[in-house]
């Protein structure tokens, strides 16, 4: 650990104690203002330091420019092109250009967005396929989008599952399914990397075979 060079940005990050938080075995074993060791930035990341001084620099400009704060010069960020303080960064992260990247919206209002596109079932071809323990608001949405289309949700989402005994799933396993749905499968829809156990997909694989059948074939980077 000591020598990765990532090692010093977790000084840049507020890391709760124990004595503040965590189960009450671990308060006991270690001492109560000792960091906790923290495993959890699947579900909420720890607060950069920053975070403080950047809301209240906005809080702020809304307090002296008003609406204006959308658009004015003397505003140190305006709002109405917020995003583009991160297209170039989100561009050159994904192996993407600029204008190939939207950054916007919650997680869930993008892929309902995604999905209002590109989920297309007609006849046969109806079925989404997700990780039997996608993150629950992506599971959530996935149902909404089959019955925008008036599907019956647990005919129309079929889920992927480890064999029996095992915790992840087998790359043969996945491909397989996606043969054997064939002109059944309409959309592909996993994380590259699977927020509850951390495995890490073959997405040029799986896409490769998804488009194989005629289906669509997406991604959700946001637990990667």
């Amino acid at each position: 650990d000591a020598a990765d060079e990532l090692a010093g940005f977790r000084e840049r990050f507020i890391v709760p104690k124990r004595g503040k938080a965590g189960a009450e075995a671990e308060r006991a074993e270690q001492g109560a203002d000792e960091p906790m060791v923290y495993l959890c930035g699947n579900s909420l990341g720890l607060q950069p330091k920053s975070t403080r001084a950047a809301v209240l620099s906005d809080l702020d400009q809304w307090a002296a420019l008003g609406v204006e704060g959308h658009f004015a010069a003397e505003a140190a960020n305006p709002w109405w092109v917020i995003e583009d303080t991160v297209r170039e960064q989100s561009a050159r992260m994904l192996g993407a250009r600029s204008v190939e990247v939207a950054c916007c919206n919650s997680l869930t209002a993008n892929l309902h967005f995604l999905m209002c596109a590109f989920y297309r079932p007609k006849g046969e071809r109806q079925v989404i396929l997700l990780e039997g323990k996608a993150f629950p608001s992506d599971d959530y949405a996935l149902q909404s989008q089959a019955r925008l289309h008036r599907l019956d949700p647990e005919a129309a989402l079929v889920r992927l599952w480890p064999r029996k005994g095992e915790e992840t799933l087998r790359d043969e396993d996945i491909l397989a399914k996606i043969a054997e749905l064939g002109p059944r499968l309409s959309v592909v829809l996993l994380g590259a990397v699977q927020y509850y156990t951390g495995q890490l997909f073959d997405l040029k694989a799986i896409a490769a075979a998804a488009h194989g059948v005629g289906a669509v074939a997406g991604f959700n980077l946001a637990h990667a």
